[in-house]
Protein backbone atom coordinates (compact mmCIF):
# COMPACT_ATOMS: atom_id res chain seq x y z
CA UNK A 1 0.00 0.00 0.00
CA UNK A 2 1.99 3.34 -1.21
CA UNK A 3 -0.12 5.14 0.41
CA UNK A 4 0.72 3.52 4.31
CA UNK A 5 4.27 3.58 3.33
CA UNK A 6 4.08 7.61 2.78
CA UNK A 7 2.12 8.01 6.37
CA UNK A 8 4.28 5.97 8.55
CA UNK A 9 7.53 5.72 10.11
CA UNK A 10 9.23 3.07 8.56
CA UNK A 11 12.72 1.60 7.91
CA UNK A 12 15.12 3.67 5.48
CA UNK A 13 15.01 0.71 3.09
CA UNK A 14 10.99 1.02 2.76
CA UNK A 15 11.94 4.88 1.62
CA UNK A 16 14.25 3.54 -0.98
CA UNK A 17 11.33 0.72 -1.89
CA UNK A 18 8.38 3.15 -2.33
CA UNK A 19 10.71 5.58 -4.48
CA UNK A 20 11.87 2.22 -7.03
CA UNK A 21 7.73 1.60 -6.46
CA UNK A 22 6.77 5.25 -7.60
CA UNK A 23 8.87 4.87 -10.56
CA UNK A 24 7.22 2.24 -11.87
CA UNK A 25 4.37 3.90 -11.37
CA UNK A 26 5.91 6.74 -13.39
CA UNK A 27 5.10 9.40 -10.54
CA UNK A 28 8.07 10.91 -10.88
CA UNK A 29 8.12 13.77 -8.26
CA UNK A 30 6.57 11.26 -5.44
CA UNK A 31 10.10 8.99 -6.16
CA UNK A 32 12.45 11.44 -6.03
CA UNK A 33 10.97 12.87 -2.42
CA UNK A 34 10.76 9.16 -1.21
CA UNK A 35 14.64 8.76 -2.24
CA UNK A 36 15.41 11.90 -0.84
CA UNK A 37 13.88 11.28 2.71
CA UNK A 38 16.05 7.56 2.49
CA UNK A 39 19.16 9.64 1.89
CA UNK A 40 18.37 12.22 4.52
CA UNK A 41 17.29 9.49 6.95
CA UNK A 42 20.95 7.78 6.34
CA UNK A 43 23.37 9.46 4.40
CA UNK A 44 25.53 6.53 4.17
CA UNK A 45 22.88 4.67 2.56
CA UNK A 46 25.00 4.28 -0.93
CA UNK A 47 22.13 2.42 -2.73
CA UNK A 48 19.84 5.21 -2.15
CA UNK A 49 22.53 7.28 -4.04
CA UNK A 50 22.51 5.31 -6.36
CA UNK A 51 18.80 5.28 -7.41
CA UNK A 52 18.75 9.10 -7.06
CA UNK A 53 21.70 9.12 -9.55
CA UNK A 54 20.11 7.06 -11.39
CA UNK A 55 16.66 8.68 -11.98
CA UNK A 56 18.21 11.97 -12.68
CA UNK A 57 20.29 10.31 -14.75
CA UNK A 58 17.67 9.67 -17.00
CA UNK A 59 14.45 12.48 -16.88
CA UNK A 60 15.79 14.64 -13.67
CA UNK A 61 19.01 17.23 -12.66
CA UNK A 62 21.99 15.52 -14.72
CA UNK A 63 24.45 17.50 -12.05
CA UNK A 64 22.31 15.94 -9.59
CA UNK A 65 22.99 12.49 -11.13
CA UNK A 66 26.24 12.95 -11.11
CA UNK A 67 27.08 14.03 -7.38
CA UNK A 68 24.81 11.53 -6.48
CA UNK A 69 27.02 8.60 -8.22
CA UNK A 70 30.07 10.23 -6.80
CA UNK A 71 28.34 9.83 -3.06
CA UNK A 72 27.59 6.41 -3.49
CA UNK A 73 30.69 5.63 -5.16
CA UNK A 74 32.88 7.37 -2.73
CA UNK A 75 30.50 5.17 -0.15
CA UNK A 76 31.46 1.99 -1.56
CA UNK A 77 33.91 1.68 -3.74
CA UNK A 78 33.75 -2.19 -3.98
CA UNK A 79 29.92 -2.34 -4.00
CA UNK A 80 29.30 -5.26 -6.39
CA UNK A 81 26.87 -2.72 -8.30
CA UNK A 82 29.81 0.06 -8.97
CA UNK A 83 28.85 -0.78 -12.41
CA UNK A 84 25.80 0.68 -12.07
CA UNK A 85 26.77 3.14 -9.86
CA UNK A 86 29.03 4.52 -12.70
CA UNK A 87 26.46 4.00 -15.98
CA UNK A 88 24.49 6.55 -13.77
CA UNK A 89 27.25 8.91 -14.04
CA UNK A 90 27.80 8.10 -18.06
CA UNK A 91 24.33 8.84 -18.36
CA UNK A 92 24.85 12.24 -16.11
CA UNK A 93 27.85 13.63 -18.56
CA UNK A 94 26.11 12.89 -21.55
CA UNK A 95 23.23 14.78 -21.06
CA UNK A 96 25.99 17.75 -19.68
CA UNK A 97 27.94 17.31 -22.82
CA UNK A 98 30.70 16.24 -20.59
CA UNK A 99 31.38 13.44 -23.66
CA UNK A 100 34.98 13.32 -23.05
CA UNK A 101 34.53 12.47 -19.37
CA UNK A 102 31.66 10.14 -20.22
CA UNK A 103 33.67 8.29 -22.52
CA UNK A 104 36.46 7.63 -19.98
CA UNK A 105 34.13 6.31 -17.10
CA UNK A 106 32.72 4.08 -19.98
CA UNK A 107 35.75 2.57 -20.51
CA UNK A 108 35.92 1.72 -16.59
CA UNK A 109 32.39 0.13 -16.75
CA UNK A 110 32.92 -2.05 -20.00
CA UNK A 111 35.66 -3.87 -18.38
CA UNK A 112 33.80 -4.85 -15.05
CA UNK A 113 32.80 -8.60 -15.67
CA UNK A 114 29.22 -8.37 -14.32
CA UNK A 115 28.49 -5.45 -16.77
CA UNK A 116 25.07 -5.98 -18.03
CA UNK A 117 24.32 -5.53 -21.93
CA UNK A 118 22.50 -2.29 -21.43
CA UNK A 119 25.44 -0.61 -19.41
CA UNK A 120 27.85 -1.88 -22.37
CA UNK A 121 25.35 -0.51 -24.87
CA UNK A 122 25.27 3.15 -22.78
CA UNK A 123 29.26 2.65 -22.97
CA UNK A 124 29.29 2.22 -26.83
CA UNK A 125 27.03 5.46 -27.31
CA UNK A 126 29.22 6.96 -24.73
CA UNK A 127 32.36 6.21 -27.09
CA UNK A 128 30.68 7.53 -30.25
CA UNK A 129 29.86 10.68 -28.87
CA UNK A 130 33.35 11.50 -27.87
CA UNK A 131 34.60 10.23 -31.54
CA UNK A 132 36.07 7.22 -29.98
CA UNK A 133 34.39 4.87 -33.12
CA UNK A 134 36.19 1.54 -33.17
CA UNK A 135 35.38 1.63 -29.23
CA UNK A 136 31.91 2.33 -30.00
CA UNK A 137 31.80 -0.56 -32.74
CA UNK A 138 34.44 -3.19 -30.06
CA UNK A 139 31.56 -2.54 -27.41
CA UNK A 140 28.55 -3.07 -29.50
CA UNK A 141 29.97 -6.67 -31.57
CA UNK A 142 30.57 -7.94 -28.12
CA UNK A 143 27.16 -7.37 -26.79
CA UNK A 144 25.84 -9.16 -30.12
CA UNK A 145 28.15 -11.95 -29.51
CA UNK A 146 26.22 -12.69 -26.25
CA UNK A 147 23.22 -11.73 -27.20
CA UNK A 148 23.00 -11.79 -30.93
CA UNK A 149 19.44 -10.47 -31.19
CA UNK A 150 19.94 -7.29 -28.88
CA UNK A 151 18.06 -4.16 -29.82
CA UNK A 152 16.70 -1.04 -29.45
CA UNK A 153 14.14 -2.34 -27.95
CA UNK A 154 15.85 -4.25 -25.31
CA UNK A 155 17.73 -1.06 -24.84
CA UNK A 156 14.52 1.38 -24.44
CA UNK A 157 12.65 -1.23 -22.41
CA UNK A 158 15.34 -0.68 -19.89
CA UNK A 159 15.40 3.14 -19.30
CA UNK A 160 12.72 6.16 -19.39
CA UNK A 161 14.55 8.91 -21.19
CA UNK A 162 14.51 12.34 -21.12
CA UNK A 163 13.81 14.07 -24.71
CA UNK A 164 17.58 16.00 -24.29
CA UNK A 165 19.12 12.79 -25.03
CA UNK A 166 17.73 13.01 -28.67
CA UNK A 167 20.71 15.76 -29.60
CA UNK A 168 22.82 13.17 -27.79
CA UNK A 169 21.98 10.18 -29.76
CA UNK A 170 21.75 11.98 -32.86
CA UNK A 171 25.31 12.99 -32.48
CA UNK A 172 26.69 9.59 -31.50
CA UNK A 173 25.39 8.40 -34.65
CA UNK A 174 26.82 10.52 -36.91
CA UNK A 175 30.70 10.03 -35.44
CA UNK A 176 30.08 6.44 -35.71
CA UNK A 177 28.63 3.89 -38.51
CA UNK A 178 26.91 1.78 -36.20
CA UNK A 179 23.60 1.14 -37.35
CA UNK A 180 22.68 0.32 -34.28
CA UNK A 181 23.59 4.10 -32.67
CA UNK A 182 21.70 4.68 -36.01
CA UNK A 183 18.16 3.77 -35.80
CA UNK A 184 18.75 4.20 -31.74
CA UNK A 185 19.58 7.80 -32.66
CA UNK A 186 16.45 8.22 -34.96
CA UNK A 187 13.97 6.90 -32.42
CA UNK A 188 14.26 9.41 -29.74
CA UNK A 189 12.80 10.83 -27.80
CA UNK A 190 11.53 7.77 -26.27
CA UNK A 191 7.49 7.00 -26.42
CA UNK A 192 6.07 6.17 -22.68
CA UNK A 193 6.58 2.43 -22.16
CA UNK A 194 3.71 0.44 -20.72
CA UNK A 195 4.48 -0.26 -17.03
CA UNK A 196 5.15 -4.16 -18.48
CA UNK A 197 8.44 -3.32 -19.88
CA UNK A 198 9.17 -0.47 -17.58
CA UNK A 199 12.11 -1.71 -15.14
CA UNK A 200 12.97 -5.32 -16.59
CA UNK A 201 16.39 -4.27 -15.49
CA UNK A 202 18.00 -0.92 -14.87
CA UNK A 203 21.60 0.49 -14.88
Amino acid sequence: NVTGVQTCALPISAHWALGRALWLRGEDAGRLRALDEAVSLSPNYATAHYSLAFLHSQKGDPEKAVAASDTARALSPYDPMLFAFTTAKVFGMLRLGRFVEAAELATAVIHQPNAHCHCRAVCALAFAAAGRNGEAKTALAGIRRERPGYGLDDLLSAFRLGDDLDGVFRGAARRASSAFLETWAACLPAPTLPLWQIGRAHV
